[in-house]
């Protein structure tokens, strides 16, 4: 924490133990006092600096603002190490890991999957009368398309263009996955 910003909470009665070991949360709801109590004071300098040293501290590599990053479902498969097979021998997929014999995941490129081996659940989530769709975007779904064809993926939905601007193309797993394949066509 930069020293200015100690200072303030110092005077606002903090110790300087309490001070190191607040977050960014912590931070920003004690600095919200501290502005009614400035504003009092009528120093609008005091205030807009204190605002910029809260700013940048809040940029520092020690602490971060809330952000969702990405979403990564753990699926249940039939069988965790026929499942890994598949995806590394026929979809691409590289840099395998397990933990135990239950549990294991696989990526291609910026797309990572996890798997939980459970073989009641994924009959009950995919099965004849329905089927968890999946969604995976890429990038030049032309030639992703070519590879899966030329691999021998039966394909259950040919590549085109729909009217909600995406390029998409689909096929169903060996768990029964109906997954889509897709890139904005945004641009174009």
């Amino acid at each position: 924490m930069k020293p200015q910003l100690k200072v303030l909470f110092a005077m606002m009665g903090f110790s300087f133990e309490t001070i190191n070991n607040l977050s960014i949360d912590e931070i920003d709801l004690n600095w919200r006092k501290l502005i009614s109590v400035l504003k009092h004071l009528q120093n609008p300098g005091l205030i807009n600096a204190g605002k910029r040293i809260v700013d940048s501290q809040a940029q520092g590599k020690n602490m971060k603002a809330k952000k969702f990053i990405k979403s990564g479902p753990h699926l249940p498969v039939k069988n965790l190490r026929v499942t890994l097979d598949y995806y590394r021998d026929k979809l691409g997929f590289t840099d395998e890991w397990t933990f135990g014999t239950k549990d294991g995941g696989i990526r291609r490129d910026d797309l990572r999957l996890l798997f939980a081996e459970d073989k009641n659940f994924t009959n009950d989530i995919n099965n004849k009368k329905h089927r968890l769709p999946l969604m995976w975007f890429v990038d030049n779904i032309e030639e992703i398309f070519s590879e899966f064809k030329q691999k021998e993926i039966e394909i259950a939905d040919d590549l085109r263009i729909h009217s909600y601007e995406l390029k998409e193309f689909a096929f169903i797993d060996i768990n029964g996955y109906y997954i889509r394949v897709a890139e904005s066509i945004e641009g174009e």
